[in-house]
């Protein structure tokens, strides 16, 4: 189910139905599966391999790109304020 969905029919707020299907899977031990594809995008419970699958690369995908973005940020030159007018 879309999280706008979710926020629509109990009306809490994007990032507590977020929060909450973290909390479900990491501390309650529930299948919580997440989905930014674009035809199944959102929360559900997972029923299959299938969707295990789908979830992990899911996951994993958004990890590696944070990990990236971060090795960047670490090794990046920074700029004086003085150089931004170059930019």
């Amino acid at each position: 189910m879309m999280v706008k969905e979710i926020c629509r029919l109990t009306g809490y707020r994007d990032e507590f139905i977020r929060v909450m299907g973290r909390r479900l899977l990491m501390e309650f031990g529930w299948p919580v599966g997440t989905s930014n594809d674009l035809d199944t995008p959102g929360l559900y419970l997972m029923q299959s391999e299938d969707e295990r699958k789908r979830t992990f690369r899911n996951l994993y995908g958004r990890a590696r790109q944070i990990a990236d973005r971060a090795y960047v940020v670490n090794e990046i030159r920074l700029i004086d304020p003085k150089e931004w007018e170059v930019l």
